[in-house]
């Protein structure tokens, strides 16, 4: 019995079939296995233990056009169209905002020195990267 348990592991992971198995099988049968246990357990763990609500936030007009779940603290991200990250609770608490700003130097008209001015920003995607110093 544990020889046929073998045998079938073998062939499951020889992926071309060639009674072989090399360095990218073996790694692409763990990846893939890794992969099924992740999503079985997302499954079954809910990001809500009620039912969703509309928050109103006051820091921005936008809807937010990415979410993020972040870990340690646990807490959720947003980013809005018009560049405001939201840092809220788990409950859905708001805790803190700030506006991405972007200033753009200008010669001034009045005289030496540059002038800075504010530039309207148009944020249609943003990516969170856990553990970047």
């Amino acid at each position: 019995a544990q020889n046929e348990q073998m045998h079938t592991l073998f062939m499951k992971v020889d992926t071309t079939c060639d009674g072989l198995v090399d360095w990218d099988e073996f790694c692409t049968y763990l990846l893939l296995q890794l992969q099924e246990v992740e999503t079985e357990e997302n499954r079954r763990t809910l990001p809500f233990d009620s039912e969703p609500r509309i928050v109103a936030c006051h820091y921005s007009k936008e809807v937010a056009s990415r979410i993020f779940f972040c870990t340690n603290p646990n807490r959720y991200v947003t980013v809005t169209k018009d560049g405001v990250i939201c840092q809220w609770s788990t409950t859905l608490r708001p805790q803190r905002s700030m506006p991405i700003e972007r200033s753009e130097s200008e010669p001034s008209s009045s005289g030496p020195g540059m002038l800075k001015r504010k530039s309207h920003l148009w944020v249609t995607d943003c990516v969170y990267m856990k553990n970047c110093d």
